[in-house]
């Protein structure tokens, strides 16, 4: 119940078309610009970016933090690199890998409803 709640809180209004507010947007982007930018990334890229997360910062459900990666990055490295670019490829995550756990927070003293709590 919590997650379909949450869902439906965070995801995006079918209702709305942002076509027409976007058509009045200034083009700046060049197509050179969007070539680099549409690229693959290179495995220094993700590892650098990886690198950078807080080492302590919301472990996962497996419940590795960040830190983990950095230290066993010779073994891990050819997939997570993999498993990076393949997303970024065909647009699908695999099953599970976003997975989090959500704690909630009561916004008052007596909440009775989904929206009386603050997800984190």
């Amino acid at each position: 119940m919590a997650v379909d709640f949450f869902h439906g809180l965070y995801s995006a209004d079918s209702n709305i078309d942002p076509s027409e507010l976007i058509e009045l947007m200034n083009t700046k982007i060049t197509d050179d610009m969007n070539k680099a930018l549409c690229r693959s990334f290179s495995a220094e890229e993700i590892s650098d970016a990886l690198f950078q997360m807080g080492p302590l910062k919301a472990p996962g459900l497996d419940g590795f933090p960040a830190r983990f990666y950095p230290r066993h990055w010779e073994v891990l490295k050819n997939d997570v690199v993999a498993a990076v670019q393949k997303f970024f490829e065909d647009g699908i995550l695999s099953s599970g890998i976003n997975d989090t756990a959500i704690v909630l927070i009561p916004k008052g003293s007596n909440p009775e409803e989904l929206k009386d709590f603050r997800p984190i």
